[in-house]
């Protein structure tokens, strides 16, 4: 199945019917109600797409489709695009059998996307056959959604050349300019991955409502005795597909990523019978996110492993406008 954003859907109908786009909205309401409610929005604004003739799949073979331009169901895409980065291979077992996956992420003048390979494709990156900065063509690929983030796929019947003739893609330091950026901010460290665990201990402590410290024998070292406030500590393993970080949270950042606030945690789990179930159906909803942590790297000294103490988390990132700065600082 077909699966694009609803406002994707729209910009493709006005710029291709030439609508406004509050002529196109009025008509994905009017399907909806001749429907009585049966599809949603993107169903409806495609069967609206299909009655003006637009279609969401390039018509010849040798079409090439631009990066912002690829919905996740697609069976057959074709791009091109450049190198940014390369990613470890990664060997799994399922039902018996060995096998090995592998990804890159390439760019073009309209955004990036990461490029799955599988098996006997991953000697691409074991043998060094790519490098950042390559031009790849690909054929008959297939796309899917992965953590709501379009990802290409690479088959038996795709087809991919290096640095093919006749193909014009910008220069790594050309891409499009944007506001996000994948680099240290502050002096910190910036990472883009999924929540892969949250551990299960969560801890509640008092801290000066003035200045959000911990107290020593009951008061602040800076205000002395004061109306303490609660905070919470909980951490994460982050994984940014080269590296796994583990994360720590701390108050108003903990809480931010359970779409909450330290009081009401605080409020649920000494009202909760069942504290352990209340916890995990936090963790259940929030491994699998994907997020952008900005903070410092410290080395825990018990473990003596490296660890990120994040201090602002982006629970929605841009994935292009990341991996576009990424490409601008590989660049550089």
């Amino acid at each position: 199945m077909l699966e694009l954003p609803f406002d994707k859907i729209v910009d493709k109908i006005v710029a291709d019917s030439k609508l406004s786009k509050a002529e196109v909205i009025g008509l994905i309401e009017k399907k909806k109600d001749e429907l009585q409610g049966l599809v949603s929005d993107e169903g409806a604004a495609f069967i609206v797409a299909n009655e003006k003739g637009i279609s969401f799949i390039p018509s010849k073979s040798e079409d090439f489709t631009q990066i912002q331009d690829i919905a996740g169901g697609l069976k057959s895409v074709n791009l091109v695009g450049r190198i940014i980065t390369t990613y470890p291979i990664r060997e799994f077992e399922s039902k018996g059998r060995k096998g090995a996956v592998a990804s890159f992420l390439i760019g073009d003048a309209s955004g990036v996307v990461r490029v799955v390979i599988w098996n006997e494709l991953t000697r691409l990156i074991s043998e060094k056959k790519i490098s950042i900065g390559d031009t790849i063509k690909i054929l008959n690929a297939y796309s899917r959604i992965n953590n709501d983030l379009v990802e290409v796929h690479l088959s038996n019947r795709s087809r991919l050349s290096l640095n093919p003739e006749g193909v014009s893609v910008p220069e790594l330091g050309a891409f499009p300019q944007s506001n996000g950026s994948a680099s240290n901010q502050g002096g910190g460290e910036v990472v883009l991955g999924t929540i892969t665990y949250v551990f299960p201990q969560v801890r509640f402590f008092d801290v000066c409502g003035e200045c959000n410290r911990g107290f020593k024998e009951g008061a602040c070292t800076t205000h002395g005795v004061v109306a303490p406030k609660k905070s919470m500590v909980v951490s994460v393993n982050l994984d940014t597909g080269l590296l796994v970080y583990r994360c720590i949270f701390f108050g108003d950042v903990a809480a931010s990523l359970f779409a909450s606030s330290v009081d009401k945690l605080f409020a649920d789990f000494e009202s909760d019978s069942s504290l352990q179930v209340h916890m995990d159906s936090l963790r259940k909803a929030v491994m699998g996110r994907i997020v952008r942590a900005s903070g410092r790297i410290q080395t825990n000294s018990y473990t003596n492993t490296e660890e990120i103490v994040v201090r602002s988390l982006d629970l929605h990132p841009n994935p292009v406008e990341i991996g576009l700065a990424l490409a601008r600082e590989v660049a550089a």
